[in-house]
């Protein structure tokens, strides 16, 4: 008869340090989105149109790369 346990430990970090050194370079309808390493195993970007619904792209690196974008709009991202 096989043993189990029904708990379970989860280890999380419980902050989120706000990045730092952050830019992005805008080319035609394309943005690189580039941010100092905080020390997450990964990250969450959200973007979207001022004022308009978000979209995430998820990442293990420090940098993410959207296309696509529309002209002429102007974008906010976290």
């Amino acid at each position: 008869m096989a043993s189990y346990s029904d708990t379970m430990s989860v280890w999380t970090k419980n902050y989120c340090p706000t990045p730092t050194a952050i830019w992005d370079t805008v080319s035609g309808n394309s943005a690189m989105l580039v941010w100092d390493d905080m020390g997450a195993d990964s990250y969450k970007v959200k973007f979207r149109p001022t004022s308009g619904t978000w979209d995430y792209r998820n990442t293990l690196a420090t940098s993410v790369s959207l296309s696509d974008l529309d002209y002429g709009t102007s974008y906010e991202w976290k």
